[in-house]
């Protein structure tokens, strides 16, 4: 019987270095083994075809893969192994968009093999199903694909999308945490800092967890990694530090080498790399009948509204109040009409809060009773009440003046304002919550700005200071 011959790659007959690549090469009679170590990115035609001269491997042979993953094609057009379980399954489930996930499967393997061009076009497929089908989920992973495809314009314009509240109003569903890892990864890529705080405000509270897509059959790294890069961009570099030693260590438990790799190879933002100075923000007329609104990196063109000019004028003067018939009269002044006298009477004012203090009372009766009927006719009630109180009172409870020129002014500012502020906020979450935060109005209005803000707004097309 012929003895064993044991033989280590630690100590190989022959070693290769192509691009990215290790092959150390043992031989036993005539049979030759040989172990690859690729680093991430590693591509066959652009590795190891300079070297070997052929589109794809020529050699017959049996291997395996020991550690991460490897994305093959065949030349007969038989797909990877696990695609192939993937189609399986989902021909087994009948699923009617299965042929999107394998997609995304391929398109998220092109994107960990570094081919950017398989990658692009995974994130094309991905992109078209989700705005016609309107999936949100696929939305957030194409951001996440264009970004890794190095294509960041495509990134940021899907990133724009979910500006607002769309984050806050997600479905709290199976793919609540996959969009919220994707969208975070994508804004992260392309510095878009409003969806970041958002999406890592909201992933916060769910530090160490893995992330899957809904059907398990992509991993999406972990928490930690995204969190970590946010907490960085965001100005804490001691959570940053921390979450990316956890993330680190969870990498190398699971042996996620890419994810790990590339979580390596990132480091904080050096101290002069940290955006410094106010963030400016525009809201001012711009040719064409339009003005320019919005955060210096993301101001679009917005139809004029007439609250658009309140706002203007308001701004310009922060921490001073301005009377609502000032502003209704554009600066030029406006003579000052009685009214036909306060809108309820005192006895009826005094009438109606002592109803409302009834109320409160047999309300929480009905609710130790668990009379539901009555609950709702009582909060009916009250409802009604609260609203008439409101329009006829101002600050500290005073009564308003029914047909005063002040008092309608009062209420078209406000209106205005109010359509102005949430049509900010439809395009910029944040900036129409800080204005409508900071702006208060009334028979008098005021901005009232805190420095911690740090906006410096251009009114004129020139920063005016906060």
């Amino acid at each position: 019987m012929a003895g064993v011959q044991a033989l280590d790659f630690n100590s190989p007959d022959e070693t290769r270095t192509p691009a990215k690549t290790q092959v150390d090469v043992v031989r036993v009679g005539g049979t030759t083994a040989a172990r690859f170590q690729m680093e991430p990115g590693w591509v066959w035609a652009e590795c190891i075809k300079p070297v070997a001269g052929t589109d794809r491997c020529q050699a017959r042979h049996v291997g395996f893969v020991q550690s991460g993953t490897m994305r093959i094609e065949h030349e007969d057009g038989t797909t990877a192994q696990l695609t192939g379980i993937a189609a399986a399954a989902a021909q087994r489930a009948s699923l009617a968009d299965a042929w999107m996930v394998l997609k995304s499967m391929d398109a998220y393997s092109a994107a960990q093999s570094g081919d950017t061009a398989a990658c692009a076009a995974g994130a094309a497929e991905c992109e078209a199903f989700a705005l016609a089908e309107g999936v949100t989920a696929v939305c957030a992973e194409a951001a996440f694909l264009w970004a890794c495809a190095g294509q960041l314009d495509r990134a940021r314009a899907l990133v724009r999308t979910f500006h607002g509240r769309v984050l806050d109003d997600l479905p709290l569903d199976v793919n609540w945490l996959l969009v919220l890892q994707c969208v975070l990864e994508a804004a992260l890529a392309v510095g878009d800092h409003e969806v970041v705080a958002k999406a890592a405000g909201l992933l916060s509270p769910y530090e160490g967890r893995a992330v899957f897509n809904a059907g398990a059959v992509m991993f999406h790294g972990v928490t930690d990694d995204t969190l970590a890069r946010a907490a960085a961009l965001l100005g804490d570099p001691d959570r940053a530090a921390r979450l990316r030693t956890q993330a680190l260590a969870t990498y190398e438990r699971l042996g996620a080498r890419w994810w790990r790799d590339r979580l390596a190879a990132w480091g904080p933002p050096a101290a002069d790399d940290v955006p410094r100075g106010p963030r400016r923000a525009h809201l001012h007329p711009v040719p064409g009948g339009l003005w320019l609104i919005g955060r210096e990196e993301a101001a679009v063109p917005l139809r004029a509204l007439r609250g658009f000019g309140y706002l203007r004028e308001l701004l310009r003067r922060p921490g001073q109040p301005v009377a609502a018939l000032e502003l209704a009269g554009a600066g030029a002044g406006a003579a000052v009409e009685s009214g036909l006298g306060d809108l309820l009477d005192a006895q009826a004012l005094k009438a109606y809060r002592q109803r409302l203090r009834d109320l409160e009372l047999e309300l929480t009766e009905a609710e130790d009773w668990s009379d539901i009927g009555r609950l709702d006719s009582l909060r009916a009630e009250r409802d009604a009440l609260l609203h008439e109180l409101a329009r006829a009172t101002g600050l500290g409870g005073r009564a308003r003046t029914a047909g005063s020129s002040q008092e309608r002014a009062r209420v078209a500012v406000k209106k205005a304002i109010s359509a102005a502020t949430g049509r900010i906020a439809a395009i910029d979450g944040p900036l129409g919550q800080h204005l409508q935060t900071r702006i208060h109005t009334g028979l008098s209005c005021s901005y009232e700005p805190d420095p911690a803000d740090g906006l410096e707004w251009v009114l004129d097309g020139r920063p005016t200071g906060r």
